[in-house]
């Protein structure tokens, strides 16, 4: 069977589909080589992972131990650290998939890297909008909803976001 890229694959798909046929073409049913889309992940995530992992390892610790200061978005920018954190501390385990072009480790840490991609994903987004939801609510309405721009209020939302 011949290995063909992606795009020689996709004009194989159009140049059959603006015949007018009626065979079936079995080589439009080969599956497509993703090598140059792995080499392009393993690129990005190496590069995530060797900026990610010290960056957001020193955001957490001067969040936590330097500034010392709980406010309301230093909790949301703490939890995002921590997120993206966490993301990056699962990159090595999908380098190596790209890597080998196989699941090398049991199946259990297939589900759990998904996972916290996943997690990353939904909890970046939503620890930025609260982010921005605070700030709406310190100009628009500074007074009306001074109770919830409190660090109580802020962690007991990010815990809503774990869970």
């Amino acid at each position: 069977m011949p290995q063909t890229n992606f795009s020689s694959h996709l004009d194989m798909m159009f140049a059959n589909s603006s015949a007018n046929t009626t065979s079936t073409n079995s080589s439009v049913l080969q599956c497509p080589d993703y090598r140059d889309t792995h080499r392009l992940h393993m690129v990005v995530y190496s590069l995530v992972l060797a900026t990610g992992l010290p960056l957001n390892a020193l955001a957490l610790w001067v969040f936590l131990r330097v500034l010392r200061v709980h406010s309301v978005v230093s909790v949301y920018m703490c939890n995002l650290a921590a997120s993206d954190l966490l993301f990056t501390l699962s990159l090595p385990l999908r380098l190596s998939y790209y890597a080998q072009h196989h699941w090398p480790f049991p199946g259990f840490l297939c589900q759990t890297s998904g996972a916290i991609f996943q997690m990353n994903m939904y909890g970046s987004c939503l620890f930025l909008m609260l982010i921005n939801v605070d700030r709406y609510a310190a100009i628009v309405h500074p007074l009306r909803l001074r109770h919830l721009r409190r660090p109580r209020v802020a962690r007991r939302l990010c815990l809503g976001v774990w869970a």
